[in-house]
């Protein structure tokens, strides 16, 4: 039986992530215009609306069905072996793991619906722009980024 606290999390996670991410690609395909872009902390950060037909990065990993089905076994795997472990986890590894699950699916919900992936988050200093990415984007990183820092640093002490 999973424990109360870690459904509560999951369930709070996951739907504010996924429903921020839909909001707010919602509010750039219905306020901007392809391919416009806006300053909103000077040249730095931009917001440009981009369809992203690809993997993450651009990266090409052929056919669009293709794509969709190892993203969907990837997804299914994730999360039967997160809830598989969830009583094992401790708060951080619960909240990082659900950033990913959410950040995966709210992305394979654009590729279902509108056959892309809206991204729009773009920073950097003149020429020099990191790729365009999206509110699930940053929940993948940062959730991966979590997991790595609780096994690296939080397990030892838990110890």
């Amino acid at each position: 039986m999973i424990e109360r606290w870690r459904i509560r999390t999951f369930v709070t996670v996951f739907l504010s992530a996924v429903i921020l991410d839909q909001f707010t690609k919602y509010l750039i395909r219905t306020t901007f215009y392809f391919g416009e872009s806006k300053n909103i902390l000077g040249n730095f950060l931009k917001f440009t609306f981009v369809l992203n037909e690809n993997a993450a990065f651009g990266i090409s990993v052929g056919p669009r069905w293709l794509y969709v089905l190892i993203v969907s076994i990837a997804i299914i795997f994730i999360v039967y072996y997160f809830f598989k472990n969830i009583n094992r986890a401790n708060a951080t590894e619960v909240v990082a793991g659900t950033l990913i699950i959410a950040g995966a699916i709210s992305n394979m919900i654009d590729r279902l619906t509108i056959k892309y992936v809206v991204d729009f988050i773009n920073f950097g200093i003149g020429v020099h722009r990191y790729p365009y990415f999206n509110i699930a984007d940053s929940c993948v990183v940062v959730g991966t980024i979590l997991l790595f820092w609780s096994f690296s640093f939080m397990r030892r002490h838990e110890k």
